[in-house]
């Protein structure tokens, strides 16, 4: 497929790039913040877009995705580093450090570890959380 969205970048101190356009598929705009080079990023956005796209998938909050790349990745709903409008909301694509840690584990290493702030690492610790009591009563 054809993406029927765009890539922006940001280039600020947390490196950005973020969709627009796939809030006509139903779904919130992609985000990820990680310092790669452009078409290593697009490349993941494009991916996660066509799955969005392509195949109707709704990302939530904290869901973990096993199926699109051949490493897992998180999804975070939050606020964009460059918000566009008020009341922007965006799911941000969280990736593991090399020694597969995530943004709000302690031991993640940088950059990998700001993909999120404190507040966020919270949130999305909190969320897994009671995503897993839930799973397991």
């Amino acid at each position: 497929m054809t993406p029927t969205w765009i890539i922006h970048f940001i280039p600020t101190e947390q490196p950005s790039y973020h969709t627009h356009g796939l809030n006509e598929y139903g779904s919130l705009e992609l985000e990820l913040n990680l310092p790669l080079e452009p078409r290593q990023a697009m490349q993941f956005i494009n991916l996660i877009g066509n799955e969005v796209a392509e195949r109707g998938k709704r990302y939530c909050s904290g869901e973990r995705e096993d199926d699109v790349f051949n490493f897992p990745f998180y999804l975070f709903e939050t606020v964009p580093v460059q918000p566009s409008r008020d009341n922007d909301r965006v799911l941000r694509i969280l990736f593991c450090d090399p020694a597969g840690k995530y943004p709000w584990e302690p031991e993640c290493k940088a950059p990998y570890s700001t993909q999120l702030d404190a507040t966020e690492k919270q949130a999305m610790a909190a969320l897994l959380a009671k995503r897993w009591v839930e799973d397991v009563f």
